[in-house]
């Protein structure tokens, strides 16, 4: 389970996921679904890595009963790219510390194919980490028909 002190998550892909399963998933098995690795902070397993995760699951579950109860549908692509939206810190030591928590730097060709030609550090990291939030949130979303729980 460890490869380059990085941890990596080796289980069996979202397949049966029910939206209990998907509220009790923990950062790593969501690092593994969104296509990243977690790198285990000094501070302890709270590192921003994980709380940016958790915080893409939380904002999907609500979302997700949200729509289900108010208009009996499933979370949207456009509410998938709301959330990812709203996840990629403000502040530019959190954007820094979450990007190397999710060794967000592999993310380098779906961030190139957004931002083209752009130079600007902060914000090629910005893409980097709304691609991690929205495969994420995409990924989960499917697992939703619509119906309350």
């Amino acid at each position: 389970m460890y490869r380059n002190e990085l941890i990596i998550y080796t289980g069996q892909g979202t397949a049966g996921m029910t939206h209990e399963t998907i509220k009790d998933l923990t950062s790593y098995e969501l690092a593994g679904i969104a296509g990243c690795e977690l790198t285990p902070g000094l501070e302890g397993w709270g590192t921003l890595g994980c709380i940016f995760l958790l915080n893409v699951r939380d904002d999907l579950v609500e979302r997700a009963e949200w729509n289900a109860r108010e208009y009996g549908t499933p979370p949207t692509e456009d509410d998938c790219h709301e959330i990812a939206d709203s996840a990629v810190p403000v502040y530019t030591h959190d954007l820094w510390r979450t990007f190397v928590d999710l060794s967000a730097w592999r993310q380098d060709d779906e961030a190139d194919e957004l931002t083209g030609a752009e130079t600007d550090l902060d914000g090629r990291a910005q893409v980097a980490l709304y691609v991690i939030a929205y495969r994420l949130a995409i990924r989960l979303a499917g697992h939703y028909d619509g119906t309350p729980e």
